[in-house]
């Protein structure tokens, strides 16, 4: 979790906020009336976050494609016993 800030101050300050977070790979919340809005993060871990989404879209293309022929009953019933068998994992 992120220092918070208000989006007031956010405002004021914003050239400053940028420097430190991208010196210090600080995360910074920025709230409105005391509900988080947004977070400022090293543009680093912005375009790490981005490749691994993307990553994770074309594993689910892939998997959809593969199983674009089988009837949802199926997968349902295999998803299921997937799950069951993780949960008897040791941990």
């Amino acid at each position: 979790m992120g220092r918070r800030v208000s989006a007031i101050k956010a405002r004021k300050n914003l050239g400053e906020i940028m420097e430190r977070v991208r010196l210090t790979g600080e995360r910074i919340i920025v709230e409105r009336a005391g509900r988080p809005m947004v977070a400022i993060v090293p543009i680093e871990f912005y375009e790490s976050w981005e490749r691994r989404r993307q990553e994770l879209f074309a594993i689910v293309d892939q998997v959809r494609h593969a199983n674009r022929r089988a009837s949802p009953s199926v997968i349902e019933s295999e998803v299921a016993a997937a799950q069951q068998a993780v949960r008897r994992r040791p941990k």
